[in-house]
């Protein structure tokens, strides 16, 4: 059995703002070479879940299978078909009421986010408990003195948490 939810990230460079099942919105990245950095508590991946799941992340970005904040280049040296990306690190915190303690994780790359397979125990098998995400995300953009620097604009990218029944 797999449940699946997918939370979806549309940003702006200037300002930078996202939006999901719930809307997030990031910190402003002022100038090129900024953090953008946005912290979204309680979010609930599901609701009575009976016994042990395990947790994967995945993306949908465009032009990438992990969930980095891109946006497709248009004219200058890149050329349509080639995307900005943002470099992106996430943070966050699984928990519930009913599994003893949080599982964090800390300043994962897309990269990373995708290879870890988080294993969620309740403390009573027997008793339905709800899922709660932590999540923390920080979007920098490269300063205007690198030769790749990025574009203002729209950046977007899709996150997915999959709840796998173990």
């Amino acid at each position: 059995m797999k449940r699946k939810i997918f939370l979806m990230f549309l940003v702006f460079l200037f300002p930078l703002a996202a939006f999901s099942q719930e809307e997030i919105k990031l910190s402003d990245i002022i100038k090129p070479g900024n953090t953008g950095i946005v912290e979204k508590t309680g979010i609930v991946l599901a609701e009575n879940l009976f016994g042990p799941y395990k947790v994967v992340f995945s993306g949908n970005s465009p032009g990438s299978p992990v969930p980095v904040l891109s946006k497709e280049e248009t004219g200058g040296s890149g050329g349509t078909g080639s995307f900005d990306k943002l470099a992106v690190l996430f943070s966050g915190k699984l928990y519930s009421p009913n599994v003893a303690e949080p599982i964090l994780f800390e300043n994962k790359t897309p990269e990373e986010l995708v290879l870890l397979e988080i294993p969620v125990f309740p403390t009573i098998l027997e008793q339905p408990y709800t899922l709660y995400l932590d999540l923390k995300i920080q979007a920098v953009s490269k300063p205007i003195t690198d030769k790749l620097s990025d574009d203002a604009g729209n950046y977007s990218a899709v996150l997915n948490v999959s709840l796998i029944k173990m």
